[in-house]
C-alpha cells in the first residue's frame, strides 16, 4: 500500500512508561516521515519525553489504573478511599473524551492495558486500533502463558504444561480481582471498567474477553503486536500480519555528557578489561538484594568490568562495598552501553531484549515475574539467545557462573547474531506504518483483521 495522499492525524495514548514511549516514538517518527501529523496523549509525566519535536504532546490528568492487591487491615478506609477517587475520575472521563474532541483524530491508537479509555473513544465513534506490547498473548498450540517461565519442547507433557499454565494463571486472575472487588469494596479497577462501560453503554460481555493473557481483550479491535514473531515459540497466531515488531527506538537521543557516566567511560579505558558486563532492570524495578549478588560477582572476576544501572532512587549505601571493577550509574545511556558491553544481565523486560539483540549482545535473563518476564526469559533460553535464572533464588555464585559461560562460549554470540539479522529483515518492513494508513484513511474495520 503507498502512503497516504492526503496529511492524516494520529493520536497515541500511552500509559506512559518509558520502554513503551520508546517503541511508540519509533513508529511516530516513520508517521512523521511520511507526511502526516502525530499527537500523544499520556498518563504518566515520564510519557511526556522522548519524542519527535514535531509530535504534540499533552499530560492527561488521570490516574493510571490497574488491578491493585489488597491491603492490610489498618489503613484500608484511606486506601478505599484513594481508589474510589481514582475511580470516579476515570468513570467522569471528561478530561480525555474533552482532548480527543479537540485533537479531532482521523485515529486514536491505544495502549492495550487503558481500558477506560479504549472503551470511551470507541463508545464515542472513533475510529480505534490498539497497541500491544507483550509476546503471545493469545492461548495457541503449545504456547505457554507469557507468564509462564516454561520453555516447550518434543513430547506430550509439554503440551499439558502449556495448558496448565493457561489454566492456573486465569484462575489466579480470577482470584486476584475477586479479592480486589472485595476488599475495595466496588471502587475496584473491574468495577470501574463496568462502570464505564455501562455509562458508555459499550457492551463489555460480547465486545471484551477475560479468556486472555491481558485481563481484558477486545477481540474486534485491530491491534498492532509490536513484539517480534522470530522471538517467539512456534505458535498459531490468528493475525500474523500484525506483527509489526521488533520496533525497539534504537536511533532515539540519549544523554552521554553526563559526567557520572563520562567518569565511568574513563575508567573503562583505563581498566582494559578483558568483558564489559552491564546490569540493569528497566525504568520501574529495583531489587538492592539482586544488585549486592551481581556485585559479589563480578568482585570475584578483577578482569570483568561491570556497569551497573541501579535507578536513580537507589541508596548506594543499600549496595554495600562497591569494588573497583564495578561502575554505578543512576541511569544509564542504554544503547551506547550495549555497544561496548558483552553481555547483559536484564530482569527481561522486552525493549532490552530487542536493544540488546540489535546490538549483537547475548543476555542473562534475571526474571522477577512481572507481567511477561519468565515468559520473555524463557524465549531467550529457547533460541539460544542467552541464560534464563531466577532473580529471587540466584545466587553471587551462580550469576558469575551464568556470566562466566555466555562469555565463555560464542554460540551465544552467534545465536544473537542470527536473530539480529532477522529483526532487521522485519525492521526494513513498513507493515505498521501502513496498516496505520489503511485504518485512517478508510477504518479498522477495512483490515484484514481476525476476531480471536
Amino acid at each position: 500500500m503507498r502512503p497516504l495522499s492526503v496529511m492524516a492525524h494520529f493520536v497515541f495514548v500511552t500509559a506512559g512508561i518509558t520502554s513503551y514511549v520508546h517503541r511508540l516514538s519509533a513508529l511516530t517518527r516513520g508517521l512523521l516521515a511520511r507526511g502526516h501529523r502525530v499527537s500523544v496523549l499520556s498518563l504518566r509525566e515520564s510519557g511526556l519525553r522522548g519524542w519527535p519535536a514535531d509530535v504534540c504532546v499533552a499530560r492527561l490528568e488521570l490516574p493510571a489504573h490497574f488491578v491493585r492487591r489488597p491491603g492490610g487491615l489498618t489503613g484500608r478506609r484511606s486506601l478505599i478511599a484513594k481508589e474510589r477517587a481514582r475511580a470516579n475520575r476515570i468513570i467522569a472521563g471528561e478530561e480525555f473524551v474533552n482532548a480527543l474532541a479537540a485533537l479531532s483524530p482521523d485515529l486514536v491508537v491505544v495502549d492495550y492495558e487503558l481500558h477506560a479509555q479504549i472503551i470511551q473513544a470507541v463508545s464515542r465513534g472513533y475510529p480505534v486500533m490498539l497497541i500491544e506490547y507483550e509476546c503471545s498473548p493469545l492461548q495457541t498450540g503449545r504456547v505457554p502463558m507469557p507468564s509462564s517461565p516454561h520453555v516447550p519442547g518434543p513430547g506430550g507433557c509439554t503440551a499439558w504444561r502449556s495448558r496448565a499454565s493457561w489454566l492456573g494463571g486465569l484462575l489466579l486472575r480470577r482470584a486476584r480481582i475477586t479479592a480486589s472487588r472485595l476488599y475495595y469494596g466496588g471502587a475496584d479497577w473491574w468495577s470501574t471498567i463496568r462502570a464505564v462501560a455501562a455509562r458508555e453503554g459499550f457492551d463489555l460481555s460480547g465486545r471484551a474477553s477475560r479468556r486472555h493473557w491481558q485481563y481484558l481483550a477486545y477481540p474486534e479491535i485491530p491491534t498492532l503486536y509490536l513484539g517480534p514473531a522470530a522471538l517467539d515459540f512456534p505458535n498459531t497466531d490468528p493475525n500474523p500480519g500484525f506483527r509489526v515488531g521488533p520496533v525497539a527506538g534504537m536511533d532515539r537521543a540519549e544523554n552521554l555528557d553526563d559526567p557520572a557516566y563520562q567518569q565511568v567511560l574513563g575508567m573503562l579505558e583505563r581498566r582494559n578489561s578483558a568483558a564489559v558486563v552491564y546490569c540493569a532492570m528497566g525504568s520501574i524495578l529495583s531489587n538492592p538484594g539482586y544488585f549486592r549478588r551481581v556485585i559479589a560477582a563480578v568482585a570475584a572476576r578483577p578482569e570483568w568490568s561491570l556497569i551497573l544501572a541501579a535507578g536513580r532512587r537507589m541508596d548506594r549505601a543499600a549496595l554495600g562495598s562497591i569494588p573497583d571493577n564495578v561502575h554505578l550509574l543512576g541511569h544509564a545511556p542504554q544503547l551506547d552501553v550495549l555497544r561496548r558491553a558483552d553481555a547483559m544481565l536484564t530482569h527481561a523486560g522486552p525493549a532490552s531484549i530487542y536493544e540488546a539483540v540489535l546490538s549483537g549482545v547475548p543476555l542473562i535473563c534475571y526474571s522477577g515475574g512481572a507481567k511477561e518476564e519468565h515468559g520473555n526469559a524463557a524465549r531467550v533460553a529457547y533460541h539460544g539467545l542467552g541464560l534464563q535464572g531466577d532473580l529471587r533464588k540466584s545466587s553471587a555464585s551462580r550469576i558469575e557462573a551464568d556470566i562466566a559461560e555466555v562469555l565463555g562460549h560464542p554460540r551465544y554470540r552467534s545465536s544473537v547474531l542470527r536473530m539480529r539479522e532477522r529483526f532487521l529483515r522485519q525492521q526494513e518492513s513498513a507493515r505498521g506504518l501502513e496498516l496505520l494508513e489503511q485504518a485512517a484513511e478508510e477504518s479498522p474495520a477495512s483490515l484484514p483483521w481476525r476476531r480471536f
